[in-house]
């Protein structure tokens, strides 16, 4: 069985010796931040890892509420509204989930089922201000990833779970079969510039 190892520091998915593309690096030419100062990106960077912490520290019955700093607190009051009403069966092992095919590797926020339903769902956190449809290919890369080492069944739900500051939430779901495709394309064309130096 194929050993997937993850290096923190350099953010860097190795399986058994070999490199692999994370998701976020195959989506990147998607994203354009240019028009965000630095200050705000970090800031903003700092606060999501702090919520994505706090969030999986919850699900292991392992966070005291009283330590989250005040900019975090609003994001994690959204999380504890929609564990109450999605009530996800997952409460440890569901988090920060690695996955990976021979060709890419991601970590997917959480796995989980609802408390008397069948389906199985592929969630991402975020906690920006807004979430543009380049997720779905993301909640797709994770989803297609965790069927193939036997993780989900197939065709999972996949949603992003946008936090807000307001302490509420929205569930977005993303129903389009056509997602996993168009990660694959772009996973393609990125192999294709790293093979030729563009």
């Amino acid at each position: 069985m194929p050993t997937l190892k993850f290096d923190e520091p350099t953010h860097t998915y190795t399986l058994d010796g070999k490199i692999l593309p994370s998701v976020t690096q195959v989506l990147k030419p998607l994203y354009d931040f240019s028009g965000i100062p630095p200050e705000v990106l970090e800031r903003k960077r700092q606060i999501g890892t702090a919520v994505h912490k706090a969030i999986e520290l919850d699900l292991l019955d392992d966070l005291d509420p009283a330590s989250l700093a005040p900019e975090v607190a609003p994001y994690f009051a959204a999380w504890t509204r929609f564990k109450a009403e999605f009530r996800p069966e997952s409460q440890g092992g569901g988090s920060e989930v690695r996955v990976h095919t021979a060709s890419y590797a991601g970590t997917v926020d959480l796995i989980t089922g609802r408390v008397g339903h069948s389906d199985t769902w592929v969630i991402d956190f975020k906690t920006s201000a807004q979430v543009g449809p380049v997720v779905a290919l993301q909640t797709a890369a994770y989803a297609y990833a965790a069927h193939e080492m036997g993780a989900v069944p197939h065709g999972p739900k996949r949603a992003a779970l946008h936090l807000l500051p307001t302490g509420l939430y929205k569930l977005i779901e993303h129903k389009d079969r056509a997602d996993t495709s168009i990660f694959l394309s772009l996973l393609n064309v990125f192999n294709w510039r790293a093979q030729n130096g563009c």
